[in-house]
């Protein structure tokens, strides 16, 4: 499937949350990253924008995002439909194994030219 597609899918798939509706890519980039410089396959203006009175604007997170978040969240869509769900008392833990599986499986080290390949 298609990065394309993906992101097709993200727009079209929602959730309702405390009685608002929410698509996937709303969820990933406008509450969990709250429109942080969005990667090069999902243009600006396909970000949703809370106007100032919208109710869901309350969801967003606003405090400093954790860096492995993106790596989570990026990872996540890679590998679709195949979605982790992390459990809130244990998303540290959870979170740290799924890393630490996402670089053992994509980074090489090559003793003989001392070489780091990702």
């Amino acid at each position: 499937t298609s990065l394309d597609s993906k992101v097709h899918n993200m727009k079209k798939a929602s959730f309702e949350v405390s009685g608002s509706v929410f698509s996937l890519l709303e969820i990933e980039h406008s509450l969990l990253r709250h429109n942080i410089s969005p990667p090069k396959y999902v243009q600006k203006k396909s970000l949703p924008n809370f106007k100032v009175d919208d109710v869901r604007k309350k969801y967003v997170v606003t405090s400093k995002i954790d860096p492995s978040i993106s790596l989570l969240l990026f990872n996540g869509m890679l590998e679709l439909p195949n979605i982790t769900i992390y459990h809130p008392g244990r998303f540290v833990i959870e979170s740290k194994d799924y890393i630490r599986n996402i670089l053992d499986r994509n980074i090489f080290y090559n003793p003989e030219e001392e070489l780091v390949i990702f």
